[in-house]
Protein backbone atom coordinates (compact mmCIF):
# COMPACT_ATOMS: atom_id res chain seq x y z
CA UNK A 1 0.00 0.00 0.00
CA UNK A 2 2.66 2.16 0.81
CA UNK A 3 4.77 1.69 -2.52
CA UNK A 4 1.20 2.65 -4.14
CA UNK A 5 0.97 5.81 -2.61
CA UNK A 6 4.33 6.52 -3.10
CA UNK A 7 4.01 6.11 -6.48
CA UNK A 8 0.79 7.90 -6.82
CA UNK A 9 2.69 11.01 -4.93
CA UNK A 10 5.19 10.92 -7.66
CA UNK A 11 2.73 11.01 -10.19
CA UNK A 12 0.97 13.64 -8.65
CA UNK A 13 4.29 15.87 -8.48
CA UNK A 14 5.78 14.91 -12.34
CA UNK A 15 1.85 16.09 -12.85
CA UNK A 16 2.49 19.80 -11.05
CA UNK A 17 5.60 20.17 -12.59
CA UNK A 18 3.74 19.80 -15.99
CA UNK A 19 1.44 21.97 -15.04
CA UNK A 20 3.91 24.80 -13.59
CA UNK A 21 5.88 24.64 -16.62
CA UNK A 22 3.08 25.04 -18.83
CA UNK A 23 2.28 28.14 -16.95
CA UNK A 24 5.40 29.36 -16.82
CA UNK A 25 5.61 29.35 -20.98
CA UNK A 26 2.00 31.00 -21.09
CA UNK A 27 3.73 34.49 -19.61
CA UNK A 28 5.42 36.84 -21.47
CA UNK A 29 7.71 39.50 -20.55
CA UNK A 30 7.56 42.94 -21.66
CA UNK A 31 11.18 45.04 -21.81
CA UNK A 32 10.05 48.16 -21.14
CA UNK A 33 12.05 51.11 -23.00
CA UNK A 34 11.35 55.04 -23.25
CA UNK A 35 12.07 55.91 -26.85
CA UNK A 36 11.69 58.76 -29.02
CA UNK A 37 8.55 57.45 -30.51
CA UNK A 38 7.09 56.80 -26.53
CA UNK A 39 6.88 54.44 -23.94
CA UNK A 40 7.34 51.11 -25.20
CA UNK A 41 7.20 47.02 -24.49
CA UNK A 42 9.54 44.88 -26.11
CA UNK A 43 7.65 41.48 -25.76
CA UNK A 44 9.22 37.98 -25.35
CA UNK A 45 8.60 34.72 -24.75
CA UNK A 46 5.16 33.38 -24.01
CA UNK A 47 2.50 31.41 -25.97
CA UNK A 48 -1.37 31.82 -26.45
CA UNK A 49 -2.18 28.76 -28.37
CA UNK A 50 -6.27 28.64 -27.41
CA UNK A 51 -8.88 31.32 -26.83
CA UNK A 52 -9.40 31.50 -23.25
CA UNK A 53 -5.79 29.85 -22.03
CA UNK A 54 -4.06 31.55 -19.65
CA UNK A 55 -1.64 34.20 -20.52
CA UNK A 56 0.02 37.00 -18.61
CA UNK A 57 2.30 39.47 -19.09
CA UNK A 58 5.23 40.21 -16.71
CA UNK A 59 8.35 42.64 -16.55
CA UNK A 60 9.54 45.85 -14.62
CA UNK A 61 8.52 49.51 -15.44
CA UNK A 62 10.84 51.75 -15.69
CA UNK A 63 11.00 55.06 -12.92
CA UNK A 64 8.00 57.54 -13.13
CA UNK A 65 6.10 54.78 -15.96
CA UNK A 66 3.49 52.30 -15.64
CA UNK A 67 0.98 50.46 -17.76
CA UNK A 68 -0.93 53.39 -18.92
CA UNK A 69 1.62 55.35 -20.25
CA UNK A 70 2.04 51.78 -23.05
CA UNK A 71 1.78 53.28 -26.47
CA UNK A 72 3.60 50.86 -28.87
CA UNK A 73 3.97 47.11 -28.22
CA UNK A 74 6.36 44.88 -30.48
CA UNK A 75 8.37 41.92 -31.25
CA UNK A 76 11.59 41.43 -32.79
CA UNK A 77 11.59 41.44 -36.67
CA UNK A 78 14.33 38.28 -36.66
CA UNK A 79 12.91 36.26 -34.06
CA UNK A 80 15.32 34.90 -31.05
CA UNK A 81 14.98 32.11 -28.96
CA UNK A 82 12.32 33.90 -27.12
CA UNK A 83 10.25 35.35 -29.49
CA UNK A 84 6.90 34.70 -27.89
CA UNK A 85 4.19 32.13 -29.96
CA UNK A 86 0.67 33.54 -29.99
CA UNK A 87 -1.75 31.66 -32.16
CA UNK A 88 -4.08 34.44 -31.34
CA UNK A 89 -3.65 37.73 -30.18
CA UNK A 90 -4.35 38.07 -26.34
CA UNK A 91 -7.08 40.40 -25.55
CA UNK A 92 -4.87 40.88 -22.17
CA UNK A 93 -2.24 43.00 -24.43
CA UNK A 94 -5.52 45.22 -24.51
CA UNK A 95 -6.59 45.12 -21.48
CA UNK A 96 -2.85 45.54 -19.66
CA UNK A 97 -2.17 48.59 -22.10
CA UNK A 98 -5.10 50.66 -22.26
CA UNK A 99 -3.60 53.54 -24.54
CA UNK A 100 -1.63 51.41 -26.87
CA UNK A 101 -1.90 52.71 -30.06
CA UNK A 102 0.48 50.75 -32.26
CA UNK A 103 1.08 47.04 -32.17
CA UNK A 104 3.60 45.50 -34.36
CA UNK A 105 3.73 41.61 -33.87
CA UNK A 106 6.15 40.15 -36.26
CA UNK A 107 7.19 36.49 -36.66
CA UNK A 108 5.01 36.29 -33.75
CA UNK A 109 3.41 33.03 -35.00
CA UNK A 110 -0.17 35.00 -35.12
CA UNK A 111 -2.43 32.27 -37.21
CA UNK A 112 -6.24 33.56 -37.03
CA UNK A 113 -7.22 37.30 -36.30
CA UNK A 114 -10.44 35.87 -34.43
CA UNK A 115 -11.09 37.43 -31.20
CA UNK A 116 -9.13 40.55 -31.00
CA UNK A 117 -10.84 42.88 -28.71
CA UNK A 118 -10.76 46.13 -26.56
CA UNK A 119 -8.43 48.00 -28.96
CA UNK A 120 -10.28 50.72 -29.55
CA UNK A 121 -7.79 53.57 -28.98
CA UNK A 122 -4.98 51.68 -31.29
CA UNK A 123 -4.11 53.46 -34.14
CA UNK A 124 -1.56 50.72 -36.16
CA UNK A 125 -1.32 46.92 -36.60
CA UNK A 126 1.72 45.68 -38.38
CA UNK A 127 1.38 42.02 -38.46
CA UNK A 128 3.82 41.48 -40.92
CA UNK A 129 5.58 37.27 -41.26
CA UNK A 130 2.81 35.38 -39.42
CA UNK A 131 1.20 32.09 -41.05
CA UNK A 132 -2.26 33.41 -40.78
CA UNK A 133 -4.34 31.69 -43.64
CA UNK A 134 -7.50 33.88 -43.60
CA UNK A 135 -8.93 37.40 -43.58
CA UNK A 136 -12.36 36.59 -41.51
CA UNK A 137 -15.04 38.71 -41.16
CA UNK A 138 -14.76 41.88 -39.46
CA UNK A 139 -11.22 41.29 -38.49
CA UNK A 140 -10.24 44.00 -36.32
CA UNK A 141 -13.77 45.09 -35.82
CA UNK A 142 -13.25 45.89 -32.39
CA UNK A 143 -10.31 48.37 -33.57
CA UNK A 144 -12.75 51.07 -35.17
CA UNK A 145 -9.88 53.59 -35.00
CA UNK A 146 -6.94 52.06 -37.11
CA UNK A 147 -5.29 54.23 -39.66
CA UNK A 148 -2.42 51.90 -40.74
CA UNK A 149 -2.86 48.03 -41.26
CA UNK A 150 0.20 46.19 -42.30
CA UNK A 151 0.31 42.24 -43.56
CA UNK A 152 2.20 40.82 -45.32
CA UNK A 153 4.51 37.47 -46.39
CA UNK A 154 1.77 34.90 -44.90
CA UNK A 155 -0.25 32.50 -46.72
CA UNK A 156 -3.47 34.05 -46.73
CA UNK A 157 -5.54 32.68 -49.27
CA UNK A 158 -8.96 33.61 -48.00
CA UNK A 159 -10.24 37.66 -48.38
CA UNK A 160 -14.06 37.50 -46.82
CA UNK A 161 -16.02 40.48 -48.04
CA UNK A 162 -16.32 42.09 -45.23
CA UNK A 163 -12.96 41.29 -43.34
CA UNK A 164 -12.36 45.35 -43.09
CA UNK A 165 -15.87 46.78 -43.12
CA UNK A 166 -15.43 48.17 -39.73
CA UNK A 167 -11.60 50.03 -40.47
CA UNK A 168 -13.54 53.38 -41.61
CA UNK A 169 -11.13 55.50 -40.33
CA UNK A 170 -8.13 53.57 -42.26
CA UNK A 171 -5.67 55.86 -44.19
CA UNK A 172 -2.91 53.05 -45.72
CA UNK A 173 -3.51 49.41 -46.13
CA UNK A 174 -0.47 46.89 -46.94
CA UNK A 175 -1.27 43.70 -47.82
CA UNK A 176 1.77 41.91 -49.87
CA UNK A 177 3.73 39.00 -50.46
CA UNK A 178 0.34 36.42 -49.73
CA UNK A 179 -1.39 33.72 -51.75
CA UNK A 180 -4.73 36.08 -52.44
CA UNK A 181 -6.22 35.54 -55.90
CA UNK A 182 -8.54 37.59 -55.92
CA UNK A 183 -10.42 40.80 -54.17
CA UNK A 184 -13.69 40.36 -53.56
CA UNK A 185 -15.95 43.28 -54.63
CA UNK A 186 -16.85 45.90 -51.71
CA UNK A 187 -14.41 44.74 -49.92
CA UNK A 188 -13.07 48.29 -49.91
CA UNK A 189 -16.19 49.74 -49.78
CA UNK A 190 -15.85 51.42 -46.39
CA UNK A 191 -12.80 52.60 -46.51
CA UNK A 192 -13.31 56.19 -47.73
CA UNK A 193 -10.62 57.63 -45.79
CA UNK A 194 -8.02 55.29 -47.78
CA UNK A 195 -4.95 57.39 -49.20
CA UNK A 196 -2.37 54.56 -49.98
CA UNK A 197 -3.13 50.88 -50.84
CA UNK A 198 -0.24 48.31 -51.25
CA UNK A 199 -1.30 45.47 -52.84
CA UNK A 200 2.42 44.06 -54.59
CA UNK A 201 3.21 40.39 -54.72
CA UNK A 202 0.07 38.94 -54.39
CA UNK A 203 -1.48 36.47 -56.85
CA UNK A 204 -4.26 38.79 -58.07
CA UNK A 205 -5.28 38.40 -61.34
CA UNK A 206 -7.89 40.59 -62.57
CA UNK A 207 -9.33 43.61 -60.51
CA UNK A 208 -13.16 44.15 -60.73
CA UNK A 209 -14.34 48.09 -62.21
CA UNK A 210 -15.99 48.99 -59.34
CA UNK A 211 -12.91 47.62 -56.59
CA UNK A 212 -11.80 51.40 -56.17
CA UNK A 213 -15.18 53.21 -56.39
CA UNK A 214 -15.47 54.42 -52.86
CA UNK A 215 -11.98 55.76 -52.39
CA UNK A 216 -11.92 59.10 -53.35
CA UNK A 217 -8.78 60.10 -51.24
CA UNK A 218 -6.44 57.47 -53.10
CA UNK A 219 -3.68 59.03 -54.03
CA UNK A 220 -1.28 55.71 -54.38
CA UNK A 221 -2.18 52.33 -55.79
CA UNK A 222 0.38 49.51 -55.86
CA UNK A 223 -0.24 46.65 -57.93
CA UNK A 224 3.06 45.72 -58.87
CA UNK A 225 3.96 41.70 -58.97
CA UNK A 226 0.90 40.09 -59.57
CA UNK A 227 -0.95 38.02 -62.42
CA UNK A 228 -3.34 40.48 -63.81
CA UNK A 229 -3.77 40.44 -67.62
CA UNK A 230 -6.47 43.39 -68.25
CA UNK A 231 -7.07 46.30 -67.06
CA UNK A 232 -11.31 46.99 -67.40
CA UNK A 233 -12.61 50.25 -68.72
CA UNK A 234 -12.78 52.97 -65.88
CA UNK A 235 -11.11 50.75 -63.53
CA UNK A 236 -9.70 53.81 -61.56
CA UNK A 237 -12.88 55.82 -62.06
CA UNK A 238 -13.38 58.16 -59.40
CA UNK A 239 -10.06 58.27 -58.53
CA UNK A 240 -9.19 62.29 -59.06
CA UNK A 241 -6.92 62.63 -56.59
CA UNK A 242 -4.11 59.12 -57.58
CA UNK A 243 -0.97 60.92 -57.75
CA UNK A 244 1.16 57.41 -58.36
CA UNK A 245 -0.25 53.84 -60.14
CA UNK A 246 2.19 50.30 -60.10
CA UNK A 247 0.89 48.09 -62.50
CA UNK A 248 4.48 46.44 -63.68
CA UNK A 249 5.60 43.17 -63.55
CA UNK A 250 1.96 42.02 -64.07
CA UNK A 251 1.00 39.98 -67.22
CA UNK A 252 -0.84 42.91 -68.85
CA UNK A 253 -1.71 42.10 -72.49
CA UNK A 254 -4.59 44.37 -72.87
CA UNK A 255 -6.50 47.31 -72.57
CA UNK A 256 -10.70 47.78 -72.37
CA UNK A 257 -11.69 51.55 -74.27
CA UNK A 258 -10.90 54.28 -71.44
CA UNK A 259 -9.17 51.55 -69.04
CA UNK A 260 -7.54 54.87 -67.40
CA UNK A 261 -10.20 56.80 -67.12
CA UNK A 262 -10.58 60.00 -65.14
CA UNK A 263 -7.22 60.34 -63.85
CA UNK A 264 -6.35 63.93 -63.91
CA UNK A 265 -3.91 63.85 -61.12
CA UNK A 266 -1.72 61.03 -62.13
CA UNK A 267 1.59 62.07 -61.82
CA UNK A 268 3.84 58.72 -62.07
CA UNK A 269 2.60 54.94 -64.14
CA UNK A 270 4.74 52.00 -64.09
CA UNK A 271 3.44 49.48 -66.84
CA UNK A 272 6.64 48.42 -67.82
CA UNK A 273 7.30 44.53 -67.96
CA UNK A 274 3.63 43.39 -69.13
CA UNK A 275 2.76 41.87 -72.45
CA UNK A 276 1.52 45.18 -73.97
CA UNK A 277 1.16 45.26 -77.73
CA UNK A 278 -0.56 48.05 -78.78
CA UNK A 279 -1.17 51.49 -77.31
CA UNK A 280 -4.34 53.61 -78.32
CA UNK A 281 -5.11 56.83 -77.46
CA UNK A 282 -8.61 55.14 -76.92
CA UNK A 283 -7.19 53.63 -73.73
CA UNK A 284 -6.73 56.74 -71.96
CA UNK A 285 -8.07 60.55 -71.34
CA UNK A 286 -5.36 63.32 -70.60
CA UNK A 287 -3.09 63.39 -67.99
CA UNK A 288 -2.32 66.51 -67.52
CA UNK A 289 -0.11 66.07 -64.56
CA UNK A 290 1.72 62.58 -65.70
CA UNK A 291 5.60 63.48 -65.87
CA UNK A 292 6.57 60.17 -65.73
CA UNK A 293 5.60 56.68 -67.96
CA UNK A 294 7.32 53.21 -67.84
CA UNK A 295 6.27 50.94 -70.40
CA UNK A 296 9.57 49.56 -71.58
CA UNK A 297 10.44 45.63 -71.71
CA UNK A 298 6.62 44.57 -72.97
CA UNK A 299 5.76 43.37 -76.29
CA UNK A 300 4.72 46.97 -78.16
CA UNK A 301 4.88 46.82 -82.34
CA UNK A 302 2.60 50.06 -82.56
CA UNK A 303 1.46 52.99 -80.57
CA UNK A 304 -1.30 55.38 -82.26
CA UNK A 305 0.76 58.65 -83.27
CA UNK A 306 -1.49 60.73 -80.78
CA UNK A 307 -1.13 59.01 -78.03
CA UNK A 308 1.18 60.71 -76.22
CA UNK A 309 -1.24 63.57 -76.54
CA UNK A 310 -2.51 62.67 -73.78
CA UNK A 311 0.21 63.57 -71.36
CA UNK A 312 1.76 67.27 -72.33
CA UNK A 313 3.64 67.71 -69.17
CA UNK A 314 5.22 63.96 -69.36
CA UNK A 315 9.08 64.68 -68.88
CA UNK A 316 10.26 60.79 -68.64
CA UNK A 317 9.55 58.01 -70.75
CA UNK A 318 11.27 54.61 -70.55
CA UNK A 319 10.29 52.54 -73.89
CA UNK A 320 13.51 50.18 -74.58
CA UNK A 321 13.20 46.89 -75.03
CA UNK A 322 10.36 46.44 -77.05
CA UNK A 323 9.49 45.15 -80.70
CA UNK A 324 9.47 48.12 -82.88
CA UNK A 325 11.50 51.09 -80.20
CA UNK A 326 14.90 51.07 -78.64
CA UNK A 327 15.85 53.37 -80.16
CA UNK A 328 14.44 57.20 -81.45
CA UNK A 329 13.80 56.24 -84.95
CA UNK A 330 12.08 52.62 -83.97
CA UNK A 331 9.83 55.19 -82.07
CA UNK A 332 8.35 56.41 -85.27
CA UNK A 333 8.38 52.96 -86.88
CA UNK A 334 6.05 52.09 -84.02
CA UNK A 335 3.43 54.96 -85.19
CA UNK A 336 3.87 53.55 -88.86
CA UNK A 337 3.12 49.94 -87.96
CA UNK A 338 0.07 51.48 -86.09
CA UNK A 339 -0.77 53.61 -89.27
CA UNK A 340 -0.03 50.88 -91.47
CA UNK A 341 -2.46 48.53 -89.31
CA UNK A 342 -5.54 50.51 -89.73
CA UNK A 343 -4.61 51.44 -93.43
CA UNK A 344 -3.98 55.24 -93.17
CA UNK A 345 -1.68 57.54 -93.47
CA UNK A 346 -0.82 60.65 -91.23
CA UNK A 347 1.45 63.33 -92.62
CA UNK A 348 3.95 63.85 -90.50
CA UNK A 349 6.49 66.90 -89.62
CA UNK A 350 9.50 65.43 -88.70
CA UNK A 351 11.53 68.10 -86.01
CA UNK A 352 15.08 67.77 -86.27
CA UNK A 353 17.00 67.37 -83.17
CA UNK A 354 18.86 70.38 -82.00
CA UNK A 355 20.38 68.96 -79.00
CA UNK A 356 21.41 65.55 -78.01
CA UNK A 357 22.80 64.93 -74.62
CA UNK A 358 24.14 61.53 -73.87
CA UNK A 359 23.81 61.30 -69.32
CA UNK A 360 24.58 58.11 -66.96
CA UNK A 361 21.48 57.93 -65.20
CA UNK A 362 22.93 56.36 -61.72
CA UNK A 363 20.38 58.21 -58.94
CA UNK A 364 16.82 57.78 -60.70
CA UNK A 365 15.01 55.64 -58.29
CA UNK A 366 11.80 55.43 -57.14
CA UNK A 367 11.64 55.26 -53.30
CA UNK A 368 10.97 52.42 -51.09
CA UNK A 369 9.32 52.24 -47.50
CA UNK A 370 7.88 50.16 -45.06
CA UNK A 371 4.29 49.00 -44.39
CA UNK A 372 4.16 52.15 -42.44
CA UNK A 373 4.79 54.30 -45.53
CA UNK A 374 2.21 56.14 -47.95
CA UNK A 375 3.70 54.44 -50.78
CA UNK A 376 5.41 51.40 -51.48
CA UNK A 377 7.58 50.17 -53.90
CA UNK A 378 11.18 48.26 -54.81
CA UNK A 379 11.35 49.82 -58.71
CA UNK A 380 14.75 50.69 -59.04
CA UNK A 381 16.40 52.15 -61.65
CA UNK A 382 19.95 50.89 -62.59
CA UNK A 383 22.83 52.54 -64.69
CA UNK A 384 22.40 52.79 -68.25
CA UNK A 385 22.15 55.67 -70.79
CA UNK A 386 19.79 58.48 -71.56
CA UNK A 387 19.27 60.45 -74.51
CA UNK A 388 17.01 63.42 -74.04
CA UNK A 389 15.69 64.96 -77.37
CA UNK A 390 12.65 67.12 -78.46
CA UNK A 391 9.98 65.32 -79.11
CA UNK A 392 7.39 64.98 -81.97
CA UNK A 393 3.99 66.35 -82.88
CA UNK A 394 2.28 68.33 -80.07
CA UNK A 395 4.79 67.30 -76.73
CA UNK A 396 5.91 70.19 -76.12
CA UNK A 397 8.31 68.69 -73.22
CA UNK A 398 11.54 66.13 -74.00
CA UNK A 399 10.45 62.43 -73.86
CA UNK A 400 13.54 60.38 -72.48
CA UNK A 401 14.10 57.29 -73.97
CA UNK A 402 16.26 54.98 -71.45
CA UNK A 403 18.01 51.81 -72.26
CA UNK A 404 18.23 51.07 -69.13
CA UNK A 405 16.43 47.60 -66.84
CA UNK A 406 13.99 48.17 -64.30
CA UNK A 407 13.75 45.76 -61.47
CA UNK A 408 10.89 44.88 -59.27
Amino acid sequence: MSKFLHKMEVTLLAFMLILIRTKAQSDSTCIFQNLASGYTCQLINGSYINLGDEYSIQGMHRDGFSDVNVTELSTSLFPPPNQPNLNYIPAEIFRRFPNLMSLQLWNASVGSLMGVENCDNLESIDLLFNPMRELPRFAFGACGNIKLLAIGDSPIEIFHPEALRMLTSLESLTLVHTMITNIPPGAFDSLKELQTLNLKSNAISSIDSELFKMLSKLENINLSENFIDNINSKAFDNLQVLRNLWLNNNQISQFDQQAFYNLESLEVLHLHNNRIARLSSSYVTPMPRLHTLTIDNNLISAIERNFFENFPNMATLLINHNICANTIDELEQCFLNWEAEIGTTTQTTTQTTTEMTTTVDTTLTTSTSTSTVQTTTDDGIGEGSMISIPIISSLIVSLIVTWTSISG
